[in-house]
């Protein structure tokens, strides 16, 4: 008899998921509008006429800001929701006074990185207000970092946020992590593709020998640089792990791999896909295309895969913060190059910016 009653129970349950799940949507399409229409504006008169294209509106809001207003309003969805849990944490449940302009300040900090008094022109704003936020919320969005990396980095985060952090553990974020190399797992033996990233920095002054020289990046001609390792699920297509800054001159990329972290951090007989500045480890951790004990018709794949990791470098500097030398403090730089890392993430995963697939790849 209580058959139909539990039955008609399970339907309403069925029913409020799905309205749940519409509710998040809208409310997530409502914040691209609102971005698109709000960044169009602030970029220059007549931005959001109607009968420009929407092709034209995308090309000039990611011009400015450096991804699309989809993946803007994911990122906005996720600061909100550690704003809001903060303030829960600690009892205090203030009206916010971060709203949208202010992400997209950060956003055009990062994507244009002009002089401070260039930029607050161009966005209709005074200089402090600029430097304020978009300062403000380069760190917020380099705070989401630790949800996204490995559990190391997240150990000590709460060191020095504790006890927010074992609060924030339990929220559903996206991750960055390395278990997620074995998504899509078809038993081979690389799960990763892996390369290293330099990012230009002020010239360190007075010259010193030996102290300015470690700096040096021989991509800009011995010019100083921060250098970034960077690995790729290679069935995915996902970050899956980050590791820097190191002084270019000091570190090169088999030192980084070798002495830092990663390779440690590998399964029994895993290996990765990398290029020739890896052939230090090649057969035994790596395979490059150096190697002799590779097949060669699975070359053109792996040419594939190293392809895609030099696409998300690409990616990155499309950041012109990450492109020009950095004026800001140099202590700045990894906080800065992990909220980018977050963007990127997010524009692949959920702002329909994947990278291209290597489904082929087979070992």
């Amino acid at each position: 008899m209580n058959r139909p009653f539990t039955s008609i129970k399970r339907t309403q349950q069925q029913l409020q998921i799905i309205m749940s799940s519409l509710e998040k949507k809208m409310n997530i399409l409502k914040n691209e509008e609102d971005f698109r229409a709000l960044g169009l504006s602030m970029v220059g008169p007549g931005g959001c006429d109607r009968s420009t294209s929407i092709k034209t509106h995308n090309r000039v809001f990611r011009a400015h800001f450096g991804a699309g207003w989809k993946t803007v309003a994911y990122l906005w969805k996720f600061l909100k929701k550690v704003e809001e849990d903060v303030s829960k944490e600690q009892n205090e449940m203030k009206k916010s006074i971060f709203e949208k302009k202010h992400l997209l300040m950060c956003l055009y900090f990062f994507k244009v990185y002009n002089s401070e008094d260039t930029a607050a022109k161009s966005l209709g704003c005074c200089p402090k207000t600029y430097r304020k936020w978009s300062s403000k919320c380069a760190k917020d969005i380099a705070f989401l970092y630790p949800f996204f990396v490995s559990i190391e980095l997240e150990k000590k985060f709460r060191l020095f946020h504790s006890p927010f952090v074992l609060f924030f553990s339990f929220l559903s974020f996206p991750q960055i992590k390395l278990s997620n190399r074995y998504k899509g797992d078809k038993g081979n033996d690389c799960l990763l593709s892996v390369d290293t990233t330099d990012c230009r920095i002020q010239e360190p002054h007075p010259f010193e020998k030996g102290y300015s020289e470690r700096w040096s990046s021989h991509k800009f001609g011995k010019k100083a640089g921060l250098r970034y390792e960077l690995a790729l699920s290679i069935a995915s297509g996902h970050i899956c792990w980050s590791n820097g800054p190191y002084p270019c001159g000091t570190y090169n990329d088999w030192k980084i791999f070798n002495e830092c972290g990663l390779r440690s951090r590998l399964d029994e007989n895993e290996r990765v896909e990398a290029d020739k500045g890896y052939r230090f480890g090649d057969p035994e951790f790596c395979k490059t295309p150096a190697g002799v004990f590779h097949d060669e018709k699975k070359k053109e794949i792996r040419n594939r895969v190293m392809a895609r990791q030099e696409a998300l470098n690409a990616r990155l500097k499309n950041f012109a913060i990450l492109k020009k030398p950095f004026r800001n403090d140099i202590e700045d730089h990894g906080e800065v190059f992990r909220a980018i890392l977050v963007i990127v993430q997010i524009s692949i995963e959920f702002g329909g910016d994947k990278l291209f697939d290597c489904d082929e790849y087979c070992d």
